[in-house]
């Protein structure tokens, strides 16, 4: 039975995709002498594994979503488990290209390193575009990001580590929700909400022409952690003292609209 993987991100990469097929991993591992062929050890996993949803039928009625590699004596708990669904990246080492245009990178590790895959808003009618994570193998994967300056991400980790995106568990506001634009090398530790935590993502068009009235603010300093998307352009609405004007973002943005300046550490 194929897997999806490689058609996936065939469609989404911006260039070829090198997403292996779980029947070729199958058959890299169960040849001996094979590291000249498989110079990125992926015959080195111990099973394949994941929670992706189960849809379409076949002929064990079932149509197989699992996309995670594991191996079982990686030397950290996040190398334990990979994402099947890749376009580029190795473990450690640091990407330094870019994602192509209207799209987001997501990495498997800090910094911009490990295995990445592309995220592409490649209808230019559509202004955002969703990804459930679990049917790609990049659920509790992402540890950074960074955007072509057309768009912008936003990431979700669902309620109870949820497979599924459940009605109303991810607005912009919500303590399991990051937006941002640009890059972030890190998406912190907060709990429910930081590194490998992620099961939905959103890429969402910038207005053109780089006129965008936003900013962000991170829960770490050099612009890194936890992250949302600020407006500063707020509507003031009418008063008695000020008839249509506009107000700035600090009197709008508070511990109780936003969960990042609950903690203190913004």
């Amino acid at each position: 039975m194929k897997r999806v993987c490689s058609v996936l991100a065939a469609i989404m990469a911006s260039r070829e995709a090198s997403a292996i097929q779980a029947d070729a991993l199958l058959e890299i591992r169960d040849k001996p002498g094979t590291t000249d062929a498989d110079p990125n050890m992926y015959g080195d996993y111990d099973a394949i594994t994941g929670r992706g949803a189960s849809e379409g039928a076949t002929e064990n009625g079932t149509l197989d979503m699992e996309e995670v590699l594991s191996y079982e004596d990686a030397p950290t708990e996040d190398l334990k488990t990979r994402p099947m669904c890749k376009v580029g990246g190795e473990a450690e080492v640091v990407d330094d290209s870019v994602p192509g245009e209207r799209c987001c990178r997501a990495y498997e590790d800090i910094n911009y390193k490990g295995f990445f895959m592309d995220f592409c808003l490649y209808n230019f009618k559509s202004t955002e575009q969703y990804w459930q994570l679990d049917i790609l193998g990049w659920h509790n994967e992402i540890g950074s990001w960074r955007c072509d300056e057309t768009v912008s991400i936003k990431i979700c980790a669902h309620t109870d580590d949820t497979s599924v995106l459940q009605s109303n568990d991810c607005p912009d506001n919500g303590l399991n929700v990051q937006t941002g634009f640009d890059k972030n090398p890190d998406v912190g530790h907060k709990l429910g909400n930081g590194r490998d935590s992620h099961d939905s993502l959103w890429v969402r068009a910038r207005p053109p022409n780089g006129i965008d009235p936003r900013g962000m603010v991170f829960d770490y300093p050099n612009c890194e952690g936890a992250s949302f998307i600020v407006e500063t352009n707020v509507w003031k609405g009418f008063s008695s003292q000020f008839e249509g004007t506009w107000k700035g973002s600090w009197n709008v943005y508070d511990a109780q609209s936003q969960f990042l300046l609950a903690g203190g550490n913004t």
